[in-house]
């Protein structure tokens, strides 16, 4: 069981997670050869094949948007793509993960350049950066339980995508979604 908003692992000196509880959750505590995966369905090998392809479809994406000129209808490609290509978190890779931060990034840029991108067009992107999200902590989670297996400190186990990172980028969306206001409108921020 983990506190479900740090993921850390409930400790014996801690109130348990019980059923209704708020506040924790369960997680699978893989064995080694299925360590990584979400439930468990995968072997490392498996996993790891995946996230290799998954990496491949991001790194493919990443030079198409070096390539192409950017108009509206290319962004809302861009930003397709990059939805179906981070559609399954437990797929991404710590490497395509930033990679797919970054592309969020590069094209809420390109975006808030571009005359008249419809906000409808990039609000894919906020799936793919919950996508990266959710991998990160799934990460974490897996980390701080192969580090409890090993008898590892939790600090020993740390992530790469952080939620820093997560937030600087949807700080960027937002100012670009906030451009498309019309007057008398007011932004709302909320996390």
């Amino acid at each position: 069981h983990v506190l479900a908003d740090s993921g850390s692992l409930i400790t014996p000196l801690m109130p348990p997670c019980t059923v209704g509880r708020d506040g924790c959750t369960a997680v699978c505590d893989c064995e080694d050869a299925y360590f990584g995966s979400e439930l468990c369905e995968f072997t490392v090998e498996e996993l790891e094949q995946r996230q290799s392809s998954r990496s491949q479809v991001v790194s493919g994406l990443q030079t198409l948007v070096g390539l192409e000129d950017p108009d509206a209808e290319v962004i809302g490609g861009w930003v397709n793509s990059l939805a179906m290509a981070s559609k399954s978190s437990a797929e991404l890779s710590e490497s395509a993960a930033l990679t797919v931060l970054g592309l969020v990034d590069t094209v809420t840029t390109v975006a808030a350049s571009a005359d008249a991108v419809p906000t409808a067009t990039i609000s894919g992107l906020l799936s793919a950066v919950n996508a990266v999200s959710a991998s990160a902590a799934r990460g974490a989670v897996r980390r701080r339980l192969r580090a409890k297996r090993r008898g590892l400190s939790e600090e020993e186990a740390a992530q790469s995508v952080t939620p820093a990172m997560a937030r600087d980028v949807l700080s960027n969306f937002g100012t670009l979604v906030a451009q498309s206001m019309l007057s008398g409108q007011d932004a709302a921020t909320f996390t």
